[in-house]
């Protein structure tokens, strides 16, 4: 039979963590970044029948800056998360092709294993075209004159995480792409 596959070293612990995690990070963020502020012209005595209008709508690029920073943090971790579901999915279809069997059911679950390794590769894609989109909004915002000194270096620091994980990404599709060039020589 298969043996389950856990994405830590141990298969009795049920990891939780990571919704409430997400949900504590999108509260906080949610929390620091002040993206409108309202004023209105109260007078002292104001009428109930009177309706206010709103005079000032200020937005604050510190708060549009740190927002994008948490989102490009976020899709990187997200798309490493693609990476070690796509790995447990080889691992499942590498146990279904160990087994000698020719169930119909064994090879439906291999044929639907292969469709979410497939959705899987389509979704990391998406988040990895998204981190494109963000790299270049992270810069203009870096060229932006009225941030604060502690907003744009976590803005530098932010950008230079992306490219790291960029040189990364590009160094394991070059030694992916020798691996399999040396199995097509090797078969030929």
């Amino acid at each position: 039979m298969l043996a389950p596959c856990y994405m830590h070293d141990d298969p009795e612990r049920e990891d939780r963590s990571s919704p409430n995690i997400l949900v504590c990070i999108l509260i906080y963020c949610a929390a620091r970044i002040p993206s409108l502020y309202y004023r209105t012209n109260i007078p002292q005595a104001v009428p109930k029948s009177r309706t206010m209008a709103i005079t000032r709508c200020v937005t604050d690029p510190s708060g549009m800056a740190v927002s994008r920073a948490f989102a490009v943090q976020s899709m990187i971790r997200e798309v490493e998360h693609f990476k070690a579901i796509k790995t447990l999915l080889e691992k499942a279809q590498d146990q279904l092709c160990q087994l000698v069997c020719t169930n119909d059911q064994v090879r439906d679950a291999y044929v639907a294993l292969e469709e979410a390794q497939d959705f899987i590769l389509r979704g990391k894609s998406e988040k990895e075209s998204s981190l494109d989109n963000e790299q270049a909004m992270l810069k203009q915002l870096l060229n932006a004159s009225d941030l604060n000194p502690m907003t744009k270096h976590e803005l530098y620091v932010c950008i230079q995480r992306l490219r790291a994980y960029q040189k990364r990404k590009e160094s394991e599709e070059d030694s992916d792409y020798s691996f399999d060039n040396k199995n097509d020589e090797m078969n030929n």
